[in-house]
């Protein structure tokens, strides 16, 4: 870590480079445990919320140690899950916009079927009307 807090992230200090499933990690950290608690030396006057280093070691492997959570594999995490549900919206919006499209088409003929019942019962009344009018 630098002087800013900043952890190296520079490609050129990285190896092993492998995609992600982000619909996997979402899923993974939606059936995360996360919890308020206290670190014992602080006492109850420091709350913190977050997972277990246990429960996150096993569900993604990640880091030296299944007693600590590394805060660039917290964000790689929560950034991966963010894609993963971005993800999802897009193709969950993508079958509302289907449907709707769908919809309206049926609307619009439903709404031309309509007018051709409303031609044909005006001229079917206007018979009547002159058959009373006789």
């Amino acid at each position: 870590m630098n002087n800013f807090g900043a952890h190296i992230s520079d490609r050129a200090s990285k190896t092993n480079l492998a995609p992600v499933d982000t619909r996997k990690v979402l899923e993974k950290l939606a059936t995360l445990p996360i919890q308020r608690w206290t670190y014992i030396a602080q006492g109850e006057h420091a709350p913190h919320m977050g997972p277990v280093a246990q429960d996150f070691h096993a569900a993604f492997g990640l880091g030296d140690s299944e007693r600590h959570i590394s805060t660039v594999d917290a964000d790689g995490v929560a950034l991966a899950a963010i894609q993963g549900l971005n993800q999802k919206v897009e193709e969950e919006n993508a079958k509302v916009r289907e449907e709707l499209k769908r919809r309206d088409a049926e609307n619009a003929e439903l709404r031309r079927k309509n007018d051709s019942l409303e031609k044909r019962l005006g001229a079917l009344e206007e018979i009547i009307r002159g058959r009373e009018s006789e």
